[in-house]
């Protein structure tokens, strides 16, 4: 009886930790992707998930456009070896879209916590 007991202890402690793990993804501040992006930007890719409208009307100048609406049909096209930073307007799509590229193998993804509405740096036009 007393094994048994263990073997659920085990088991609930197991099914606990694993559910209270992170979903895989990383947030960073403005500041951090500002210095992932000009340390290493090589191997690191910006995706900006705003729509096109969103995107035109100021974006990161190394930001390539994958709005989250055709984010997995873009997939393809991303390299899952990269860290991947994700931006948006204010930083929910873009937890939605970092949950989309590790579901799908992606490795090393960063949310940049609080979006464009919080990037105080360069934008594009």
């Amino acid at each position: 009886m007393k094994f048994f007991s263990k073997i659920i202890f085990f088991v609930l402690i197991s099914v606990f930790i694993s559910g209270c793990s992170s979903s895989g993804w990383k947030n960073v501040t403005t500041e951090e992707a500002k210095n992932m992006l000009g340390s290493n930007p090589d191997e690191v890719v910006l995706i900006d998930v705003r729509t096109i409208e969103e995107y035109n009307s100021g974006h990161i100048p190394e930001a390539k456009l994958f709005p989250l609406q055709t984010l997995e049909a873009q997939l393809g096209e991303l390299d899952k070896e990269k860290e991947i930073l994700v931006i948006c307007r204010s930083g929910n799509r873009s937890q939605s879209a970092s949950d989309i590229l590790i579901n799908n193998g992606f490795k090393t993804v960063y949310n940049v916590e609080g979006g464009m509405q919080s990037w105080n740096y360069e934008v594009v036009k």
